[in-house]
């Protein structure tokens, strides 16, 4: 007893850390759940021919690119690209421009980190 009223605010601190660790993780992997569910609606909205919800969720996938992690860009590039028939390359399909997108913003990720490491080497 004598332990948790002595150190009573450090534990209270301590459980709080926990709990709020905890909420950004869950948050976290609640957001890429929420995306994936996102990719699949609109490659399961452009199967069927709804042009109208899949642009609108197209333009939604296409604001989220900055913000997301290399895997989930990797993950979506990968999904598409299953879809994609590369014998009959179609210029307009909304399946194929998110996956040029999604190519394109992993291209300009990896420029950037290559040249850190280049500035970086060049410095030492």
């Amino acid at each position: 007893m004598r332990f948790l009223r002595q150190y009573k605010y450090v534990l209270i601190f301590l459980i709080l850390l926990v709990i709020c660790s905890v909420m950004v993780v869950h948050e976290y992997l609640a957001a890429e759940l929420a995306h994936v569910e996102r990719r699949e609606d609109f490659i399961l909205l452009h199967s069927r021919g709804r042009e109208k919800e899949t642009e609108r969720l197209y333009q939604r996938l296409i604001q989220e690119l900055p913000g997301m992690s290399d895997r989930m860009l990797a993950e979506d590039l990968q999904r598409t690209s299953l879809l994609l028939n590369p014998q009959a390359p179609e210029t307009d399909g909304l399946i194929r421009k998110y996956n040029v997108s999604v190519k394109n913003e992993l291209t300009r990720r990896a420029d950037r980190r290559i040249s850190r490491e280049f500035q970086a080497a060049d410095q030492q």
